[in-house]
């Protein structure tokens, strides 16, 4: 398997503001582009709408998911797009435990890939198994084991939102998450829906999540609170750079205070939940206020 982490494919579901003195520089450089031709805009376009269609397509009348089944070539599927999986890997002891299983009574459950047109298959749902094979075949060198079963889902039928809906809701069946796992991909798979005409309502969108997560619907809101982060603060616990306790304490005080919080606090600061705790108390403070309150807190001990 191959993966390239150093950037996004598709579309770009994470926030990614900074703060004005956010420890990870952020270079910008002007760049002359000459403006796109007629023919070049109406391609552009034209692939858009192909591209709306689609996605119309399979979330409102469903995706064939079984159609086409074939065994592949384990050193031809490269790993799951940068970007799409949220969840944590699997540990080795849960790869050794499922090629186990698959040497004793074979592989239960297909794994699904998705083809583009240019040969190239990618692991949609399934990285764990793939990587149980890819463990036996080194081990074993057993031909058995260099093809594994798959479903292919075609790239040119499939949406890209739709093959990463489901890779949320296959971890969510499958695997034990964790609940900053859940939060994450829950607002992930929130704002694939609001891009999708189907569940353009808050509430039907939050009624679909409390289907998929089997919680119920005033859990996905509080869940959904995080969205009341500001815009750096999403951000930093996107990147796992704040604890989801720290998020949820920032959320009880306006977005203008949070960004006071976290650039004259810093991050470290305040992931020191029971100094966050503190400074989180009264919303709407003046600068002046808040800066009295962290010299207060700073010298505060658990």
């Amino acid at each position: 398997m191959t993966n390239n982490n150093s950037e996004i494919h598709g579309t770009d579901l994470r926030p990614t503001y900074r703060l004005k003195n956010d420890t990870i520089t952020v270079t910008e450089e002007e760049v002359k582009i000459d403006p796109p031709s007629p023919e070049v805009l109406l391609k552009m376009a034209e692939f858009e709408r192909k591209v709306i269609l689609k996605r119309e397509r399979n979330f409102n009348e469903g995706v064939d998911l079984f159609k086409n089944f074939d065994k592949i070539n384990i050193e031809l599927i490269h790993d799951t797009p940068p970007g799409w999986n949220l969840f944590n890997d699997s540990s080795e002891m849960e790869i050794l435990d499922l090629a186990r299983s698959v040497c004793n009574v074979g592989l239960i459950h297909p794994i699904y890939v998705s083809l583009d047109p240019d040969g190239i298959y990618t692991v949609i749902c399934g990285r764990c198994r793939l990587a149980a094979f890819v463990k036996l075949y080194q081990s074993t060198g057993l031909e058995k084991y260099k093809y594994i079963p798959a479903y292919v889902l075609n790239t040119e039928e499939i949406d890209e939102l739709f093959l990463r809906t489901l890779i949320v809701e296959s971890n969510i069946s499958f695997r034990t998450i964790t609940k900053y796992n859940k939060i994450t991909s829950l607002i992930e798979n929130y704002e694939i829906m609001k891009r999708t005409k189907l569940y353009r309502n808050e509430k039907n969108v939050a009624m679909e999540l409390a289907k998929i997560y089997d919680i119920s619907e005033s859990s996905v809101f509080n869940f959904l609170r995080v969205k009341q982060l500001c815009d750096p603060g999403l951000t930093l616990l996107y990147e796992d750079r704040i604890s989801l306790k720290a998020a949820l304490y920032l959320t009880k005080v306006s977005k203008e205070t949070q960004v006071n919080i976290l650039e004259r606090y810093g991050v470290e600061g305040v992931n020191a939940i029971f100094r966050l705790k503190l400074l989180t108390s009264e919303d709407n403070i003046s600068i002046e206020k808040l800066d009295e309150k962290i010299n207060v807190v700073s010298n505060l001990t658990p």
